[in-house]
C-alpha cells in the first residue's frame, strides 16, 4: 500500500524513479467497477488510443470471449468474474511497474494460468503480495525478505530462498570436528539423510504446493458459487442461475481429483523420506 500511494510513511519516505508509472490490483477495487457497464464497456473506459485494439485479445486472455460475455453487465458477473475483468483493465495498461496484492484468491484455475502467462510475457517491475506458493515460483525470481526490521531482496524462487534460508549458518572459521564423537557423527549423518530426503522429494513437493493452490481456488470458487445460488437475486437471470447450477457438480468433480492427487503425492513423500532416512 506503501509502494501504490495508498498509505503515507509513518517515518521516513520513499519515491519512484523518473519517469515511472504504476499499476495496482487488490480485491477491494472490484468494488470501484461499475455495475451499469458492460464488460467491453468497463475496459473501454481506461483504454487509450494506443491500446484500444487489444481490448479484445485482452479480455479473450482472461476468458472473456464471444460476444455474450462481452457483452455482460458487471452487475451480474461473479467475484472471480469480477477480479478477471480488473486485471484485465489492467494488464491493458502499459506502466512500467504493476503492483499486486493477493490477485489469484478469487480465480479459478484457468484464469490463474492465464494471469501466469500474462505475467510471463510483462516486460515491468512486479512487486507481488501472495499466500499461493505455486503462482510465486512460477512467476516471481526474486523474494523480499521482511524481518527484525532488515529488508533483504533475495534472488530466486520462493522454495528456492526458503531453501537457502532454511540452511544452518556456516561459520567464518569453523572449528575442526574432534576425531571421534558418535553423538556427532549420528548428527551428520541425519542431517545428509534429511538433505537427500530433501532433494528426493522436491518434484513432489512442488506438485503438493500446486494442488494446495488449486484445491485453495476450487473451494473459493465453489463457495462463490453455492453463496450465488443461495441468492435470490440471481435467479433474475436464468441464464446465470442455469449456468452456476452446470457449475457446481464440476467443481465438486474436480475438487475430488485435486485431493486425490494431492492425497497420493503426500504418501509418496512420506515413503521417498522414510526410505531415506532407512539408509
Amino acid at each position: 500500500k506503501l509502494l501504490a500511494g495508498q498509505l503515507s510513511p509513518s517515518a521516513g519516505t520513499f519515491e519512484l524513479g523518473h519517469n515511472v508509472t504504476r499499476g495496482y490490483y487488490a480485491q477491494h477495487q472490484l468494488e470501484a467497477l461499475d455495475p451499469r457497464h458492460t464488460v467491453l464497456e468497463s475496459m473501454d473506459v481506461v483504454a487509450t488510443e494506443q491500446t484500444r485494439l487489444l481490448v479484445r485479445s485482452v479480455l479473450g486472455a482472461m476468458l472473456f470471449s464471444g460476444e455474450d460475455a462481452v457483452r455482460s453487465k458487471v452487475a451480474v458477473l461473479s467475484g472471480g468474474e469480477k477480479a478477471r475483468l480488473a486485471l484485465a483493465r489492467l494488464l491493458l495498461a502499459p506502466v512500467p511497474l504493476l503492483l499486486m496484492d493477493e490477485p489469484t484468491n478469487p480465480l479459478d484455475l484457468d484464469s490463474r494460468e492465464r494471469l501466469e502467462d500474462a505475467l510471463d510475457a510483462y516486460e515491468g517491475t512486479l512487486v507481488l503480495v501472495s499466500h499461493d506458493r505455486w503462482f510465486m515460483n512460477s512467476v516471481c525470481d526474486h523474494v523480499v525478505l521482511v524481518n527484525d526490521g532488515a529488508v533483504r531482496l533475495m534472488p530466486g524462487t520462493y522454495d528456492e530462498v526458503m531453501a537457502l534460508e532454511a540452511q544452518p549458518a556456516v561459520t567464518a572459521e569453523p572449528e575442526p570436528p574432534p576425531e571421534s564423537d558418535p553423538r556427532r557423527d549420528k548428527k551428520r549423518q541425519e542431517a545428509e539423510a534429511r538433505q537427500r530426503a530433501y532433494r528426493a522429494t522436491k518434484a513432489l513437493r512442488d506438485e503438493v504446493a500446486r494442488l494446495e493452490a488449486t484445491i485453495a481456488t476450487l473451494e473459493g470458487r465453489q463457495a462463490a458459487v453455492d453463496a450465488a445460488l443461495a441468492d435470490p437475486v440471481t435467479y433474475a437471470d436464468p441464464r446465470r442461475a442455469q449456468e452456476l447450477s452446470m457449475e457446481r457438480p464440476g467443481l465438486q468433480q474436480q475438487l475430488a481429483e485435486a485431493y486425490a492427487r494431492w492425497e497420493a503425492a503426500s504418501l509418496s513423500i512420506e515413503e521417498a523420506t522414510a526410505r531415506e532416512l532407512a539408509r
